[in-house]
């Protein structure tokens, strides 16, 4: 618990007043030539009233009233004048305190002027406190004697507690030292010392005192004797004219740094927090976070949830007593797998320092002609940021990665189809050549072009005369084509009679 810090409070004012009721009681018991008892009782009432207050100094009038009754018995008869006596007393001193600083100035009682720089009695400002940290404030260390003890600025531990003001209970600072101090009695110019407790009590809001509680001991041997002193001291207070707020210190905060939220409307940017609310108890606030925050360069914040647990983006919160709402994000980085086959896998955004797989399906398939006879392409590594060879491999998400698969064209079994269909193409061509001449016929059929003149019959060679052989007479050898052939009109060579292409290689052409 956290009470109001005064910056975000209210501000004193003049007319403004508190006052403070307060009551003491010590003892002294003594052994040899100080044996006996002494005891006292005080009962007062303290007032401060605002005199003024602007921007430079702050003038408030302290008055104190009360009574006293202290009892003795043996040795301490004596200096107390008799076995019970009683009496008051009534002063006002006026004391000037910076209005930036809450420490006194002036006093306007010289008598009271080793208050001078010592404020906390009074006010101080509590935005300068936090829950289990400290305030210099003043402490009055004795020394060998009177006259040279002094106020010494000293840490005290900064805690809270809850103070009734009239019948309502709010938040308060404590603020709690523990040293030597001294008694109430003294040998001449030396005091009774021992260890002594403080806590003082400050109003949150205005920075008022409130009130204290202070217990010590304390001790003092002589000669022939000595005594042992104790102390119990309560104030508190009992009336003001200030409306006290009964107010939540609240505090926000977004983890990491660069995270934002909106509160109420009004969006505050990570560098403003742990940021500080005062808010009326019983009222209602909205806190809402984004779920994700870009922040550019494949990095982004993801919001996880509240301290509380609650995992709302947006929510709603009732101010109840001081307390702490921490939104809490995690950074995310965001791996790019770059692939134009093989349906690349893995791209997203991973949480920091998680592990991240990619994949490609290797081999694929290739597209377009060589594709349909069984050509592929075949997966050769990953570049970027990975060198793994495998088709999947894995990543430490430190940053924001990108990595790019590698690819290498397989066309060996186009090249083995093509290959053999060649061969096989050669040899159909071999077969019908073969066939074509055994059939007596040429594979092509050529027409006569219209520029290539048609060839004149070759006319038949006339019969040789008849020769006489041994005195017969033979008969001449014919000169036409051999029986059932004839000859081509083109190029004279002889073919069956039935031929309707020349059978001459060379020639080929149709006959009539």
């Amino acid at each position: 618990m956290t009470p109001t810090v005064a910056a975000d409070g209210p501000v004193l004012k003049s007319g403004d007043w508190w006052s403070i009721d307060g009551t003491y009681h010590r003892t002294a018991t003594g052994k040899g030539t100080d044996s006996g008892k002494w005891t006292e009782d005080e009962t007062y009432n303290d007032k401060y009233s605002v005199l003024s207050h602007d921007n430079t100094v702050l003038v408030i009038s302290y008055s104190s009233s009360g009574s006293w009754s202290s009892t003795a018995t043996q040795t301490w008869v004596t200096p107390n004048g008799g076995a019970t006596k009683k009496g008051s007393w009534s002063t006002t001193v006026d004391y000037t305190i910076d209005a930036l600083t809450f420490k006194v100035l002036t006093v306007s009682d010289k008598d009271y002027n080793y208050h001078i720089g010592h404020h906390a009695w009074i006010v101080l400002n509590p935005s300068t406190l936090s829950q289990g940290g400290s305030a210099q404030l003043s402490w009055w260390v004795p020394a060998g004697d009177a006259k040279n003890s002094t106020y010494t600025d000293v840490p005290w531990k900064a805690a809270t507690q809850k103070v009734n003001i009239k019948g309502t209970d709010y938040d308060a600072w404590s603020l709690t030292y523990t040293a030597e101090g001294y008694g109430h009695w003294r040998d001449g110019d030396v005091h009774s010392k021992g260890p002594e407790t403080d806590a003082y009590l400050f109003d949150a809001g205005y920075g008022i005192y409130l009130g204290a509680t202070i217990s010590g001991s304390y001790t003092l041997a002589r000669t022939g004797g000595g005594w042992t002193e104790t102390l119990s001291e309560t104030e508190k207070i009992s009336d003001s004219n200030l409306s006290f707020v009964l107010s939540a210190q609240v505090t926000l905060n977004a983890q990491p740094a660069d995270a934002s939220m909106t509160v109420d409307g009004v969006s505050y940017t990570g560098s403003q927090f742990p940021k500080v609310f005062t808010w009326d108890i019983g009222s209602t606030h909205t806190l809402q976070v984004n779920a994700t925050i870009e922040a550019g360069n494949g990095v982004r914040s993801v919001f996880v949830q509240w301290n509380d647990g609650s995992k709302d983006t947006t929510r709603t919160v009732t101010a109840s007593e001081a307390t702490a709402y921490t939104a809490t994000f995690k950074t995310q980085y965001e791996l790019k797998v770059i692939s134009d086959a093989g349906d690349p896998q893995g791209s997203g955004w991973y949480d920091a320092g998680s592990e991240a797989t990619f994949s490609v399906t290797s081999p694929q398939p290739e597209t377009g002609f060589f594709g349909t006879m069984g050509g592929k392409r075949t997966f050769q590594g990953w570049t970027g940021d990975s060198n793994d060879s495998s088709p999947s491999a894995s990543i430490q998400m430190d940053g924001p990665k990108t990595v790019k698969g590698q690819w290498a064209a397989d066309y060996s079994q186009p090249y083995m189809i093509l290959g053999g269909l060649a061969a096989a193409i050669a040899v159909v061509i071999v077969v019908a050549v073969v066939m074509l001449r055994r059939k007596g016929r040429a594979p092509l059929s050529v027409q006569p072009t219209p520029e290539e003149p048609r060839a004149s019959p070759v006319p038949p060679t006339p019969a040789a005369p008849p020769t006489t052989v041994r005195g017969k007479k033979q008969a001449p050898t014919p000169s036409g084509p051999p029986p059932g052939m004839k000859f081509c009109v083109f190029c004279g060579q002889s073919i069956p009679l039935n031929a309707r292409f020349c059978t001459n290689i060379k020639c080929g052409k149709p006959q009539q």
